[in-house]
């Protein structure tokens, strides 16, 4: 009986740490994909004005009039990375669960410290625009040909890169970044691991001490 009750208790102890092992797994990130569009080619040679370091992305792999997808529902963070440009323009973006709208401008907006988040974005095309100068009626959203990008090595994040209606076409009028922020797993799942692990630990004890 008692060589029963112990393959139980391992048995149970297993599949409680197999189940919390796996909720953990399941608990991957959302991608971003670009769809459509043409390759950008990017004047290297001069100041692409990106005021803080962005490692982790190609800018040789950037094209424009393309739409930025998100593979699955995902909270956000959109930071403003930089601007090269006279021009005070403004980038938007809208969440609707809960609605929301959050901007940035050049005139106010610091590299590397503005930034906002959204919960729960859905998937799908991201809703943002560009504003030339501000204005309302210029308006340049995802898949216009105005608006470079460009994703990380890891499809975490995306660089956004406008160019306004100045006649530079450099695309780094204005930058924002825009990242996946990483699902953490809930506490449940660590309770759930650790509780299996715990029992597995007492049954190793057990059998050790029962040794002659």
């Amino acid at each position: 009986m008692n060589t029963l009750l112990k393959k139980l208790a391992i048995g149970l102890a297993l599949g409680w740490s197999m189940a919390g092992a796996a909720m953990a797994t399941v608990v991957t990130s959302p991608t971003f994909s670009l769809t459509g569009g043409n390759h950008l080619t990017l004047n290297t040679n001069r100041a692409n004005a990106f005021d803080v370091a962005v490692p982790g992305f190609d800018l040789s792999h950037a094209r424009f009039g393309s739409f930025l997808n998100l593979s699955g529902a995902a909270d956000l963070t959109f930071t403003f990375v930089g601007k090269e440009a006279a021009y005070n323009n403004v980038f938007s973006s809208i969440s609707f669960r809960p609605f929301d709208v959050e901007s940035f401008s050049n005139a106010t907006s610091v590299p590397g410290v503005s930034s906002f988040s959204f919960s729960d974005v859905n998937a799908g095309k991201l809703n943002f625009s560009f504003f030339s100068q501000g204005n309302l009626r210029s308006a340049f959203g995802n898949g216009d040909s105005r608006v470079g990008m460009v994703l990380s090595s890891d499809k975490q994040s995306a660089l956004l890169m406008f160019n306004d209606k100045a006649k530079d076409h450099d695309y780094d009028d204005m930058v924002i970044k825009v990242s996946i922020m990483t699902p953490v797993p809930e506490p449940e799942t660590y309770a759930l691991m650790l509780g299996g692990l715990a029992v597995l630990g007492a049954v190793a004890r057990r059998r050790k001490a029962q040794k002659p």
